[in-house]
């Protein structure tokens, strides 16, 4: 089991939901196309990813749907890994931003 370290409360945009909904449907394709997934799991994937993408907010809720995700389309382990990859290192940039600018602002106030 994967566990996520960037569990924290930032905002999903929609422009992100918009760019996974279209990674997921090209693995959904490609997993189509070589026979891994039956049209009936196409459809009901797509509905899942779908129905369960719009309800997400924050990136918490974000990593427990790929959690679940994964769980039930064993294809999509790969996007979870993905996906924690790209958050902790979106988490590391936040971080050094953050520093940047407090130290900015001790060089200020100085």
């Amino acid at each position: 089991m994967l566990y996520w370290k960037n569990m924290h409360t930032d905002i999903v945009s929609n422009e992100r939901k918009t760019e996974l909904e279209k990674q997921l449907a090209e693995t959904i394709l490609a997993n189509f196309e070589k026979g891994a997934l039956s049209y009936e799991e196409m459809k009901k994937s797509s509905a899942y990813i779908l129905d369960g993408l719009k309800d997400v907010i924050e990136e918490k809720q974000l990593a427990y749907f790929f959690e679940n995700l994964a769980a039930h389309w064993p294809i999509f382990k790969d996007i979870r890994v993905l996906y924690s990859e790209k958050g902790d290192k979106a988490m590391e940039e936040k971080k050094q931003q953050a520093l940047r600018d407090a130290i900015k602002n001790s060089q200020n106030t100085h």
